[in-house]
């Protein structure tokens, strides 16, 4: 019959969509269907998006805005977690022309890891950060110092005393005061 076609004989879909917008027809009813990113609404995708809080992008996307200053939406360059060992991603978007945009991200390394991705752990053994002849061990992102007898502590600083070293602490204490205390008074 003319004016339909199609395999069920729906009808021709008589709008005139724009910016690639897809003309669609849903029972019995001709529509635009705007494309998601490049930024038109309307019944026939012809109003521009102004800014990103009327865009909607799909998951995993995110709306930034052109060198024109109209909002697309791209691929989240964070939505595939690509940073490691507890990183955190931060997203960066370069306005490469006047319809695109580029997407990159930049890792924040926790503590003892290093790289772009923070892959890397860093030997915190290279500054020798044990004292007292500690021995460093380096673990993934740390490290811990083993001791010689008589050290402990985080960086094996604390000497253990022995009773003869506490009571000689004593007895030199016990003479200090009495001096003091004999210089105070005369």
């Amino acid at each position: 019959m003319d004016g339909y076609s199609g395999i069920l004989c729906e009808s021709i879909c008589d709008r005139s969509c724009k910016n690639a917008g897809q003309c669609v027809i849903e029972n019995g009813i001709s529509r635009c269907i705007c494309p998601k990113g490049l930024g038109y609404v309307g019944e026939e995708c012809e109003d521009e998006i102004i800014d990103c809080t009327t865009q909607g992008c799909d998951p995993g996307e995110r709306c930034v805005q052109n060198a024109k200053g109209s909002p697309i939406c791209i691929i989240d360059p964070c939505s595939t977690n690509p940073c490691v060992n507890k990183a955190i991603c931060s997203p960066t978007y370069l306005k490469s022309n006047s319809e695109t945009a580029e997407a990159s991200f930049t890792c924040n390394c926790t503590v003892g890891f290093s790289g772009k991705l923070c892959e890397n752990d860093i030997d915190e053994c290279e500054s020798n950060p044990c004292l007292n002849a500690g021995i460093c061990k380096n673990a993934v992102g740390s490290f811990s110092c083993i001791c010689l007898n008589g050290f402990s502590g985080i960086f094996k600083l604390l000497r253990f005393l022995s009773v003869v070293d506490l009571l000689s602490l004593v007895v030199y204490s016990s003479y200090l005061h009495s001096t003091l205390l004999f210089f105070f008074f005369f």
